[in-house]
């Protein structure tokens, strides 16, 4: 089942679509929020997040996938979006998922993809709770990026006093997003987060100073500009997929199926151990 969800959050009206198994009425499922990327909306590119929430529904396992202020059909404008705001916006949305009445609160995970992997980690570190993590790309060099004071081969600093935004790819970024952004410890805050967590990267050439990898289940995909973490072709994922959120659902100490899918067991990880050597090849998003 697909239905359309809006949540509140300071004022402003969230949207989101849910996909729910079929199931009596009471059932509660493992519940997946999926967040967004940087200038990207709950389809994400490619149309990635549809494929996946489709793969979890026939899959036994719910999801919502939220629009966050000043993007997709959510209020706000993209000039007032902040990492603080998308995080706060985040914590609301899980704590109104969790009474769901098909949810399991015991088993909310977070999916998040580029800029939405920085939130979502930072979210599983700081919301109590949270299950499981899955990093698509996630954007933790961005603070690296911004705080260089250029982006996308321009100055960053120059055209935030000429125009009072700086440009990027259509979307009017303001001084406070970029502040935001320079000043945010994505490690610091994420490395709190212990239990199961998984995280698709692309490679790179280069990297920011990063914490020493520990062991982990980390998928790597070969990501061009501007590409799904899905393989390039249309239609979903291939069965891989899914892998990144149902083997999460394990703990330490057993082994979790649900609806036909074996769930191998994976030690938890701190989050710190999964953001490897970052993401983006074009700048964040």
């Amino acid at each position: 089942m697909i239905r359309n969800q809006d949540f509140q959050h300071s004022g402003l009206t969230l949207r989101s679509t849910v996909h729910i198994p079929d199931s009596p009425p009471g059932t509660r499922w493992p519940t997946v929020i999926l967040i967004h990327g940087f200038s990207a909306n709950r389809l994400e590119f490619g149309s990635s997040f549809v494929h996946m929430s489709r793969l979890l529904e026939r899959n036994g396992i719910a999801s919502v996938r939220v629009d966050l202020s000043g993007h997709g059909e959510s209020d706000g404008d993209f000039f007032d979006v902040t990492i603080t705001g998308e995080i706060a916006e985040t914590r609301s949305v899980v704590q109104v998922v969790r009474a769901f009445d098909f949810a399991d609160p015991a088993r909310i995970g977070l999916l998040g993809m580029s800029m939405g992997g920085v939130v979502a980690g930072i979210v599983a570190a700081e919301e109590p709770g949270i299950r499981a993590l899955c990093l698509w790309s996630p954007a933790a060099v961005a603070p690296f990026e911004i705080g260089s004071g250029h982006l996308k081969g321009r100055n960053i600093a120059a055209q935030l006093e000429a125009k009072g935004y700086f440009d990027a790819d259509g979307h009017r970024v303001s001084p406070a997003l970029v502040e935001d952004i320079t000043d945010l410890d994505v490690y610091g805050r994420a490395r709190h987060y212990t239990a199961p967590s998984a995280s698709s990267t692309a490679t790179r050439t280069t990297s920011p100073p990063s914490p020493t990898p520990a062991a982990t289940s980390t998928t790597t995909a070969t990501r061009n500009s501007r590409s799904s973490p899905t393989p390039a072709t249309a239609g979903p994922p291939s069965r891989t997929a899914p892998a990144c959120i149902s083997r999460l659902w394990s703990s330490s100490a057993s082994t979790f199926s649900n609806e036909g899918i074996e769930v191998e067991r994976l030690q938890p990880t701190p989050a710190s151990a999964q953001w490897g050597d970052g993401a983006q090849n074009d700048g964040f998003r």
